[in-house]
């Protein structure tokens, strides 16, 4: 999605999913530009997972909202503005958002593959900052790498 972690010479491109091959800090920076910064964040409810996922995405640098397919927190048509990805706590919600909105499919998206049951049990147990962790480092693999700290990044933060 977005783009590879930084060890590797590829970045996929956001907006196209098409993977380009860098071989310079500078070409690699105008990649890294295009990732998404304002996330969308879904799960079942939207009250634990998707908040939990939220924070840690926010605590990298990006914008992020979260809510739910229905629940607590369900999302509503006017919402969905503005966000340029989508990551979703599970598959199965993934196919409840697309059946209530199915507009939003044009948006790059990614599973995080967080169930219920898990952030449940370590909520539960007040194991909140292991599983935002565990969290980030799912963050990292899928290419939600911290961008607080890009200088790129504070640059237009500044305009």
């Amino acid at each position: 999605m977005p783009f590879s972690p930084e060890y590797n010479s590829k970045i996929t491109e956001p907006r196209t999913g098409f993977t380009k091959f860098y071989h310079s800090e500078e070409e690699k920076k105008e990649i890294e530009k295009l990732c998404p910064r304002m996330v969308l964040v879904v799960c079942l409810a939207g009250q634990n997972r998707s908040r939990l996922i939220a924070e840690v995405l926010d605590d990298r640098g990006y914008v992020s909202y979260h809510g739910g397919v229905g629940g607590a927190h369900p999302l509503t048509e006017d919402e969905l503005a503005g966000h340029e990805a989508i990551i979703f706590a599970m598959e199965e919600d993934q196919k409840r958002f697309y059946k209530k909105f199915p507009l939003m499919k044009n948006l790059p998206w990614r599973i995080l593959g967080l169930g219920d049951s898990h952030a449940a049990r370590s909520l539960e147990r007040n194991e909140q900052e292991e599983l935002k962790q565990k969290i980030a480092g799912r963050l990292d693999r899928l290419g939600f790498i911290d961008i607080k700290d890009k200088a790129w990044n504070k640059d237009e933060k500044k305009s």
